[in-house]
């Protein structure tokens, strides 16, 4: 039987992963086989309190695709851009990841 992680494919930046681990819109960490193995970056976000002061260029837009997958764009205090793709139907990493871009005032 297939789970919704045996779909499709995790992408970051262009790369296909089996599956989330964390994802914040600042923390990335994925694994990437079905076997194992695991990546993780962290995209240069500023603290909500300073970019209150500081404004910076840390956004968030969300999508949703018409090819099964929810977009996350995601810039860092320096306009450097990055792309999340989940499937749609994982829809608690989703909500947990936009929940956490709200918490932080990514959303423009």
């Amino acid at each position: 039987m297939q789970t919704e992680n045996d779909l499709l494919p995790i992408i970051w930046e262009n790369r296909e992963f089996h599956s989330i681990i964390d994802f914040d819109c600042h923390v990335v960490h994925l694994q990437t086989t079905k076997e194992g193995g695991s990546y993780s970056t962290v995209i240069p976000i500023s603290c909500y309190e300073y970019r209150k002061k500081n404004p910076t260029n840390a956004s968030v837009k969300v999508r949703e695709l018409k090819n099964g997958y929810t977009e996350f764009e995601i810039s860092s205090d320096w306009r450097q851009r990055s792309i999340m793709l989940i499937p749609t139907i994982q829809k608690e990493k989703i909500s947990f990841a936009i929940e956490s871009a709200k918490r932080m005032g990514l959303f423009l």
